[in-house]
């Protein structure tokens, strides 16, 4: 006699996902680091720098100030947080502008007839064979002419700041719409989208119900590797002096200033840049790791 209960193998639950410690450390540095530069800058006393700082230069770390200061006497940690919310803000956006533009250009040209498809793909094909970055320079080269600079105003700084989230925007949505369009064919021949053809369905209430949703897994995976690329992006931009410029600051510039002064006050550029640096392979790894959560293949 056979027995059933020690044959039959017991059902087991699937285990779930986990994270390792350096995935979750990467994930609590990004956490303290973004608290930190939003409210950080309230924890310091306000104020001008004190002609006896700005007479002293740049000092190394002490109690005082952790990361040093610059040759304004400026507290570089202080400057650190401000630059890092200016940062952070470009890359979110950015990463935002090109997620709403890809999705909504690689939907439309997903769902079209193939005529009209081809046509705006061509589009995209034209802008990826152009060197993007170079023209992106080169419009916020102009950005900052004195013709623009007049026509904007004392509004300049957050201007430049737009014009660099939007340019940077924009040359990361060119990958996307290739995803989303990519994505979108695929689904548009799925059976589900068929019997809502013969229900009646418009193509744009088929994407919005039935398509946009699906899309949703690719759409977080590439914005998880957008973030860390655009933060690097604004960062070459700022240190080249085509991105965020005094009296705004960000990582970038501070980069750019260390590096003018590395010889006699090397903290300059090792507390932006370590921080950056860190920052960027953080989210590098998340996004890898949300990759492979969302798509285990």
């Amino acid at each position: 006699m056979i027995d059933t209960e020690r044959s039959l193998p017991l059902p087991t639950t699937p285990a779930e996902p986990t994270w390792p410690p350096l995935l979750w450390a990467a994930a609590g540095y990004v956490a303290v680091v973004s608290v930190a530069c939003l409210l950080g800058p309230w924890w310091f006393a306000a104020g001008e720098t004190t002609p006896a700082a700005i007479a002293a230069g740049a000092q190394p770390p002490s109690g005082s100030h952790w990361f040093g200061t610059d040759a304004l006497g400026r507290d570089v940690l202080l400057r650190l947080l401000l630059g890092g919310r200016v940062t952070l803000f470009v890359a979110t956006s950015s990463t935002l502008l090109a997620s709403v533009v890809g999705v909504a250009y690689g939907s439309l040209a997903g769902a079209a007839r193939p005529r009209v498809e081809s046509m705006l793909m061509r589009v995209v094909d034209v802008l990826y064979a152009l060197p993007v970055m170079l023209i992106a320079m080169g419009i916020l080269a102009v950005s900052e002419s004195d013709l623009v600079a007049a026509t904007v105003g004392t509004g300049g700084a957050m201007a430049q700041v737009l014009i660099l989230t939007a340019v940077l925007g924009g040359v990361q949505s060119l990958t996307m719409a290739r995803i989303v369009r990519t994505q979108t064919r695929s689904l548009m021949r799925r059976g589900y989208v068929a019997a809502a053809r013969t229900m009646g369905r418009s193509r744009v209430s088929i994407v919005l119900r039935h398509i946009l949703p699906h899309n949703a897994g690719a759409v977080v995976v590439y914005a998880t590797l957008v973030l860390p690329a655009v933060m690097l992006q604004e960062g070459l931009l700022s240190f080249l002096g085509l991105g965020i410029d005094e009296p705004l600051v960000s990582w970038g510039l501070l980069l750019k200033d260390g590096v003018a002064g590395m010889a006699a006050a090397p903290w300059l550029f090792w507390g932006p840049g370590v921080v950056l640096a860190l920052m960027v392979i953080s989210l590098n790894a998340i996004g890898d790791a949300v990759h492979d959560a969302l798509d285990p293949s």
